[in-house]
Order: structure tokens, then sequence, then C-alpha cells
């Protein structure tokens, strides 16, 4: 009898438990997005804020010689999911820093393929090394690194020349 409600019990934490699913972005869905007004070429952005709800931005950080300009922030999303966006240097580029709840390898892996098809679809990329991908050419463009934590992914998406 003891067992009986204890492999219930199991089965119904394991049931209820929320996993997280990482959505594909439809990487032309993202293209057209990412032309438009305000959302013009934040790619990483718009798919967050597309896929997954959030409580807004956090920290944010705005030029000093123009405070009315956003530059950098901080936002959470629904799934344990975390967004930072950093671009304050001028001339610099803009990097993003996310951390996701932890998906297959593989899976993490083709969700960077399609948000780099729809950041820079002209450009072709390549994975140059286990954990990074960019630019074919390893020159200007976009570059993600992926560091395996034990619970998470933390992704770092650098893009400049």
């Amino acid at each position: 009898m003891y067992r009986t409600i204890l492999i219930c019990l199991l089965l119904c934490c394991w049931g209820c438990k929320d996993s997280f699913r990482l959505i594909p972005p439809d990487s032309e869905t993202l293209m057209k997005l990412a032309r438009q007004g305000d959302f013009y070429g934040d790619v990483v952005h718009i798919y967050f804020t597309e896929n997954y709800k959030t409580s807004g931005k956090k920290e944010i950080k705005t030029y000093d010689y123009d405070p009315e300009h956003e530059c950098g922030y901080t936002q959470e999303f629904e799934g344990g999911i975390v967004f930072k966006k950093e671009a304050c240097v001028e001339a610099g580029g803009v990097n993003w820093w996310l951390q996701i709840p932890k998906v297959p390898e593989e899976e993490v892996k083709r969700w960077i393929e399609r948000l780099y098809a729809a950041e820079l679809p002209d450009w072709p990329a390549k994975w140059t090394s286990e954990f990074e991908y960019g630019t074919a050419s390893g020159e200007a463009g976009c570059y993600y690194s992926l560091v395996e934590k034990p619970e998470v992914w933390q992704i770092i998406i650098w893009c400049g020349s």
C-alpha cells in the first residue's frame, strides 16, 4: 500500500512539474518583425517578447550624453529566462547575455542556428568549435558562445566588426 501511494505521489509531482520548452525560432517572422519600427534589428529580443511572458525591463541603462536613449537593460521572462542587453559603448557593437533552463545540447544548438538565420540570413555561419557559432568568414557579424552549467545554458552573443 505504501509503495502504491509513493508511486502515485511521484507520478503526480512529475506530471505537475512545469518543464521548460525552448520554442523554435520562426526565422522568417523574426526577420519581418526586425525590419519594423521600434523593433528594428533586435531579433534576439523580438524572439523572447513574441514567445514568453515578461514582467518588463529593469536595470535600464542610458547613454551619458543622451539620457532619453536606452542602451542596455535586464529582462526576465517566464520559465526562468534572463535576458541582458548591453550596447552602451559608442561604436562598440552590441552584446547579449542569456540564461535559459537546460534543454538538450542539440536543441539549443538548432535554436542558435535558426536565430542567427533570422539575424543575418545572407551571411553564412558555422560552428567554429563545439560551443561557438558565428560568421563563417570570421569577420564582422554575430557570434554565439554557449556555456553549459548544471541547470542552465548561458549564451553570450556579440555583434559588431
